[in-house]
């Protein structure tokens, strides 16, 4: 069984694993940015999806993290205000039901994961405050061969791509019936 980890999101990426090393992509976004407004690519995606989805037989389970937007708000500890704008935050929603669209249209089995809960079982062994960077190393630690930069010219891993990976191997031990906590 084919499994497809998301990290959704502009900045998220697409994971799929199998029978096969795992194949790991920047989410498909169209736009120019800057001034132009950039979104998930549904059609890109959905591409994607039908590329993956032919290497077997049954239809592949898809993991999502399940996520929500952050209004902003005042950071009592740092005094800071923190969070992501009414713009930023619809962009976000809107690329999140994109995702959850294309999937669904599809057909394919799909299960929505905290990321409390993905990363409770995948970094629990890790004394780390800085998730990013622990899922990058436990990513890296798990699948030394899979590329986790997100461009040819970037110089470090993304966290991202890692978080995807992470996703998706969550996902295939849940259905392999391992433990996860």
């Amino acid at each position: 069984m084919i499994v497809i980890g998301i990290d959704p999101g502009l900045t998220g990426a697409l994971v799929a694993m199998g029978r096969f090393e795992p194949i790991a992509i920047s989410m498909p976004v169209i736009g120019t940015g800057k001034r132009g407004r950039r979104q998930v690519d549904a059609k890109g995606l959905k591409e994607w999806l039908d590329r993956v989805a032919v290497f077997d037989d049954e239809p592949p389970h898809v993991f999502i993290e399940k996520v929500f937007a952050m209004g902003r708000h005042l950071d009592k500890r740092t005094g800071r205000m923190v969070g992501q704008s009414t713009m930023t935050a619809f962009t976000f929603g809107m690329g999140y039901g994109i995702i959850l669209g294309v999937v669904e249209s599809l057909g394919f089995p799909h299960t929505l994961v905290s990321p409390k809960t993905w990363q409770k079982a995948m970094l629990r062994d890790l004394a780390h405050e800085d998730t990013k960077k622990a899922s990058v190393w436990r990513a890296n630690q798990l699948f030394p061969h899979v590329q986790l930069k997100r461009t040819s010219r970037s110089r470090i891993d993304d966290h991202g791509m890692a978080d995807a990976l992470l996703i998706a191997e969550y996902g295939s031990r849940q259905l392999r019936g391992e433990r996860v906590f």
